[in-house]
């Protein structure tokens, strides 16, 4: 499957609700092998794959320059949120981080967890070649 055929997957849960209106997914080094929107750089990429370390105490990260702040860090889905610009879920795999966007809506944020876990999960049970 192409990085582009996963996009609909992350915009949409499996159940086909809204979810992420931004994705990207990038190498762990920060090589972008699929962007909806602009890429981001290798070192934001860095900085987001930092939030899963266990002594990481960061309580938000600067995103598209705009201050997301931490709600939740799991073993591999972080969840963020701004106040008026939405939401942020950010899934750490084998080989690659998945970026998902979100508005306002706090349902908008469920479904992007959703989305990003599905595709997390199908990616990390395939052999990446890029």
């Amino acid at each position: 499957m192409s990085w582009e055929a996963w996009a609909p997957h992350l915009k949409q849960t499996q159940a086909g609700y809204e979810a992420a209106s931004e994705c990207g997914i990038y190498s762990l080094q920060g090589d972008p092998w699929y962007s909806s929107n602009e890429q981001l750089s290798a070192k934001t990429i860095k900085d987001l794959r930092e939030m899963f370390s266990s002594t990481c105490d960061m309580s938000s990260v600067e995103f598209r320059e705009t201050k997301y702040f931490k709600i939740c860090v799991d073993e591999n889905i972080a969840r963020f949120k701004h106040v008026t610009k939405g939401g942020l879920v950010v899934g750490l795999g084998n080989e690659c981080i998945i970026i998902a966007e979100c508005g306002t809506d706090s349902s908008l944020l469920s479904n992007s967890v959703v989305s990003v876990e599905y595709v997390l999960t199908q990616l990390n049970n395939t052999q990446i070649s890029q």
